[in-house]
């Protein structure tokens, strides 16, 4: 890549549970990912207006949300809410949906597009284990269910389509940001037929029978929706999670679902791995990503990594500086950070001033 245009993408990821940007607010959580909401429903406003606010004064111009919408935290009122807020300060709300999986469009309430919902009065759709049982377990009794639906049942993917049309029809958001699911393929008749590959997503290359995310998958049922999407307002945002970073050995298992899917989709890489060098990743120096758009993502900086010093409050300006240049030297046209952490704490002051400073400008710091 030529030049040093910055990056068009300048997202910030959250989960709707521990996003503390108003640290009066009780029920506060820093850890989990499909945990219930503690709080009281009017906090999802205060702490998501204080982050908006936030990231607009940054240039930053989009915030990724799961468990968006949710009854616990004002449904769809306070979600159109938000959105009229953010639209306002030109940042987008982008909208976390789960494709067979997640807790589809409505992550938790009663309503016709949360799946647990669907799975309660169809539960013949739902996916099913090695075992031949459906996917329906909680971590704990105060925990969502997690769950999924087969995707070789076409009664599914229409209410998955019915259920993003009303999304989008329904609320001002600025795009979506589809997940399938990394937890395992449904072991139906049908899907078993298919014979689906996958790799292990953390031995680029490696073939594996244990499937806990499936390309093949993804290319059947991310294009309709996105098509659907595109047809409704072609100015919405749509991202896509393949759940792993790159090495050209994997091109042969990727290439279908990048081929596949429509090309103004954007495809979020995991950079985690590629940045800390783990488990057979790494970045050489000629690196292209392959997708036609393509963002980088991290964990770093969350509960979820586990090296040392950069963890849910630490400080990871080098590894901001180091994503942005090396992702921007591959193609990449944006990063998305985790934005869950109050820019009042010292150490995200400085890494989300940072993030900032190198979506502007990726190859003049570090």
């Amino acid at each position: 890549m030529t030049g040093n245009r910055g990056f068009k993408y300048r997202y910030l990821w959250t989960w709707d549970h521990s996003t503390n940007w108003d640290l009066n607010q009780p029920g506060q959580q820093e850890e989990g990912c499909n945990n219930s909401y503690l709080k009281p429903p009017e906090a999802f406003l205060c702490d998501y207006r204080k982050l908006i606010d936030y990231a607009s004064g940054l240039d930053l111009n989009g915030v990724i949300i799961w468990g968006f919408l949710r009854d616990d935290h004002g449904g769809r009122e306070y979600a159109a809410e938000l959105c009229d807020y953010a639209r306002e300060l030109d940042v987008r709300i982008i909208a976390g949906v789960g494709v067979m999986a997640y807790g589809g469009i409505y992550y938790q309430g009663n309503n016709p597009y949360s799946m647990e919902k669907w799975l309660s009065d169809h539960p013949e759709m739902s996916a099913l284990d090695p075992r031949g049982r459906s996917y329906n377990w909680q971590a704990s009794p105060d925990r969502p269910r997690m769950q999924a639906l087969c995707p070789s049942r076409e009664e599914n993917l229409e209410w998955c389509m019915e259920g993003v049309r009303w999304l989008v029809e329904s609320l001002d958001i600025g795009g979506i940001n589809f997940e399938s699911g990394d937890y395992g393929v449904c072991h139906c008749r049908k899907c078993k037929a298919k014979k689906r590959t996958g790799i292990d997503i953390l031995s680029p290359g490696t073939q594996t029978g244990d499937i806990n995310v499936s390309f093949d998958l993804m290319a059947e049922v991310y294009p309709p929706l996105m098509e659907m999407v595109h047809d409704i307002d072609p100015g919405l945002v749509q991202t896509y999670s393949p759940y792993c970073g790159y090495r050209p050995d994997m091109s042969r298992y990727i290439r279908p679902l990048l081929d596949a899917v429509p090309e103004y989709a954007v495809c979020q890489w995991t950079l985690t791995h590629m940045l800390s060098g783990k488990h057979g990743f790494g970045w050489d120096d000629d690196l292209s990503f392959p997708s036609r758009h393509g963002i980088g993502y991290l964990h770093q900086g969350t509960q979820w990594f586990d090296g040392p010093g950069e963890g849910r409050h630490d400080l990871i300006v080098d590894t901001i500086q180091r994503a942005a240049r090396l992702g921007y030297e591959s193609g990449l046209e944006g990063l998305v950070l985790h934005g869950e952490v109050a820019g009042s704490e010292p150490n995200w002051s400085r890494n989300y001033q940072t993030f900032s400073s190198c979506c502007r400008n990726p190859m003049g710091v570090g």
